[in-house]
């Protein structure tokens, strides 16, 4: 089975031997016109066909059976556009586009696309989504997110940190619509200014009506989490690579060392990232085995779609709103 890659930059370079442990042989690539990169990219990842553009790569379609776009957002849709008029199975990086509305034409087509939150085939998410289910009834929860902003870089801060939300905040509300189901914004307040900017947000899942409490904030030094609370069960994804169970206290009585009693949860089970996890970047080879399946006219489980990705980026830009909101409101300006 053969693939073609758009795109030589860090992504690709983790794609491409995902690819190839999937079964796959990397027989085209293209980058921007003009590349400095792509030449070096194919020898060392031993791809024969080098094109000049996408547009000529996507025009010799005889020598590859899948594609992979993992080019920056702002130059995804437009390629994306041209692979879905041609029908052929792709992977394409996230978030895909920078704004849900340029989505929406793409949507309702039942494109063969598979959109690449990779965080979706962790063995920790895995198992984390099987216990949901298994449990149903609603949830309360917190995700934690912390976005950097660029050290002197200038300009403004406050848009920077919503970028973050929409290119790398998003990945995290992906996972979260996949372990939860369809979500809603039932409120969101922000802080902006004075070098502190932040988003509080409450999320709830239709299905379950589960609610999770969202906090994301520039710059703090945390690690993204997300824990699901029932009586008798704590999750805890911290950071999503390793899951964390809990169904019990233990009761430690005071004693001469410690003379306060203390509640100390117990772990009941643990679980980190298996081998193919370990040996790729994680998720990426078994996402490149959805790829393989959808290749092979297969329905990948699990898999996000366009339409996961639209609804992804419509619940990150409601947290833009709120951001832009709170800026707003410091200036003086009116809402």
């Amino acid at each position: 089975m053969r693939a073609a890659l758009i795109g030589c930059g860090a992504m690709a370079e983790y794609h491409a031997p995902a690819l190839k442990a999937a079964g796959f042989t990397i027989t085209a690539v293209a980058s921007r016109p003009g590349s400095r990169t792509v030449a070096a990219f194919s020898l060392r990842h031993g791809i024969p066909n080098v094109f000049a553009s996408p547009q000529e790569l996507l025009a010799a379609r005889s020598l590859w059976d899948a594609l992979l776009i993992a080019v920056p957002p702002q130059a995804t849709l437009p390629i994306l556009k041209e692979a879905v008029a041609l029908g052929v199975p792709t992977l394409v990086e996230k978030p895909v586009a920078c704004a849900a509305a340029e989505l929406k034409p793409l949507l309702g087509r039942e494109a063969p696309v598979i959109v690449g939150y990779n965080r979706r085939f962790y063995a920790p998410v895995q198992a984390l989504r099987s216990l949901v289910a298994e449990r149903g009834g609603p949830f309360v929860g917190e995700l934690v997110i912390s976005e950097p902003l660029p050290q002197g870089a200038g300009g403004d801060p406050a848009c920077a940190f919503a970028e973050r939300l929409v290119f790398n905040s998003v990945h995290a509300l992906d996972l979260l619509r996949f372990l939860l189901g369809e979500l809603r914004i039932e409120s969101a307040r922000a802080v902006a200014g004075e070098g502190s900017f932040g988003v509080v947000a409450i999320l709830r899942a239709e299905e379950s009506g589960s609610l999770v409490n969202l906090a994301a904030v520039a710059g703090a030094p945390v690690n993204v989490s997300l824990s699901l609370f029932q009586p008798d069960l704590a999750l805890h994804l911290q950071p999503f690579e390793t899951l964390r169970i809990y169904r019990s206290m233990q009761r430690i009585e005071p004693d001469e060392t410690t003379p306060w009693r203390r509640y100390v949860p117990e772990l009941a089970g643990r679980v980190e990232l298996d081998q193919p996890d370990a040996a790729y970047k994680p998720g990426f080879y078994r996402q490149a085995l959805a790829l393989r399946r959808l290749v092979c006219g297969e329905k990948p489980q699990g898999a996000a779609t366009l339409s996961d990705a639209y609804r992804a980026l419509r619940l990150a830009e409601g947290l833009v709103a709120a951001l832009e909101g709170a800026s707003l409101n410091r200036s003086g300006e009116t809402q």
